[in-house]
Order: C-alpha cells, then sequence, then structure tokens
C-alpha cells in the first residue's frame, strides 16, 4: 500500500497548494490529498488521490481535474471532455499536466 503523503508528484514548481485531510475520519478508513497546480499561462489542475474519488490510493492512482484561474475547466485539455480525468497512473498523470502547462494562454 502507497503511503499518498509521501507519493512523489511532478512538477514541484508549479505546486500551490499541497495537502492530506483526515476531516471526514468518521468514513471507514478515508484519508485523501489533494494537490493544486497554477501554471504560468492562467491554467491549473487538481489532482486528488483518496478513496472517495476516482483513484486509489493504495496503487498510486490519481485523479485530475483541469483549472482556469481557479475555476474547473473539464476542457482545458480535451475540448470534448467534460468530466475529471480519473484512475490515472504516473504517466498519463505527467502526460495530462504537461498538456495542461504546454496549453497556450
Amino acid at each position: 500500500m502507497v503511503e499518498i503523503e509521501k507519493v512523489e508528484m511532478p512538477y514541484k514548481e508549479y505546486v500551490i497548494s499541497d495537502k492530506v485531510d483526515e476531516s471526514l475520519a468518521y468514513l471507514s478508513n478515508y484519508t485523501a490529498r489533494r494537490v493544486r497546480y497554477k501554471f504560468p499561462n492562467g491554467y491549473g489542475a487538481s489532482v486528488v488521490m483518496g478513496n472517495l474519488f476516482y483513484s486509489d490510493e493504495g496503487t498510486g492512482l490519481y485523479e485530475l481535474c483541469p483549472m482556469k484561474d481557479n475555476a474547473l475547466w473539464y476542457d482545458a485539455v480535451d475540448p470534448s471532455n467534460n468530466d475529471v480525468y480519473g484512475y490515472l497512473n504516473d504517466e498519463e498523470l505527467y502526460i495530462l499536466l504537461t498538456k495542461i502547462l504546454m496549453k497556450e494562454k
């Protein structure tokens, strides 16, 4: 089992928030980590890990939601997308973050 607070995240220089949340501890084994990114182009991402998201804290899978100016912006990577990207492995996460980072303003 991977401890979510010890998972190394890519693009550390753009991380604006990295928090482990145990506020819903009354739920069975609930722990979540949210990492927020802000890129120079105005876009960013919210990446979460935990058992209440499209992720799996035990295997290191992630849920990513693209953002723009601190608002959810689902279609930032793919104009036909209208939801978060779930169950991403390390490589898929890195690719999506790179696409958001490289997106034109």
